[in-house]
Order: C-alpha cells, then structure tokens, then sequence
C-alpha cells in the first residue's frame, strides 16, 4: 500500500484544484485507489442529459485498476442531482458494474 502514497497524493491535489462542472452532460475523468486488492484504478465517465426532473441523469463509465491484479469495470449508474445554490452538485446514485480481474499479470 506504501508504493500508493504518492499516487494518493497527487490526486488529492488534482482534486483540490478542480473546478466543477455544472453542464447538463458531458465526459469526465475519474482515479482511485482500492484497498483489497491493492490498485491505482483510473476511469472516464459520460453524464447524459437529464432524463427526468432535470435531475436524473444516466452516468455510464469505464474503469481499470493496476496493482496486484488487472481489473476492468464497466458501470452503469443513475445519479440524482440535488438543486443547491453552490459551486458544487451534490447527488445520490447506485447502479451495476460487470468486472473482471486478471491475477496472473
């Protein structure tokens, strides 16, 4: 987990200096770490346009991990944007994911 540290660490930094994005749809990027097993993942996602409410949206995303296994994860999620008067939009969501874990590379 120490070989993260550094990883971690500039992702916080990214995410501090971040900016968010307050458009109907759009692609954005997304990276993590994973504890069990140990992974840097890193993903893209697509926001469509609303689909209800205007604050329903469909959050379709492709994710990879690196570290002790290769892993690939295709999600499907929904999110729910709460109407706030901020510079961020904080939601609610679930969904599906299908994965798939390579131990041998």
């Amino acid at each position: 987990m120490t070989r993260f540290v550094p990883l971690l660490l500039l992702v916080l930094a990214l995410v501090g200096v971040a900016a968010p994005v307050h458009a109907e749809s759009g692609i954005g990027f997304r990276a993590g770490l994973s504890l069990d097993p140990d992974d840097f993942l890193v993903g893209i996602h697509f926001r469509t346009d609303p689909i209800a409410e205007n604050s329903l949206f469909i959050v379709p995303s492709i994710e990879v991990g690196f570290g002790d296994v290769t892993m690939l994860a295709l999600n499907g999620d929904l999110h729910y944007v709460f109407n706030v008067d901020a510079g961020v939009d904080p939601y609610i969501g679930g969904g599906v994911t299908i994965n798939w874990f390579d131990s041998d590379g």
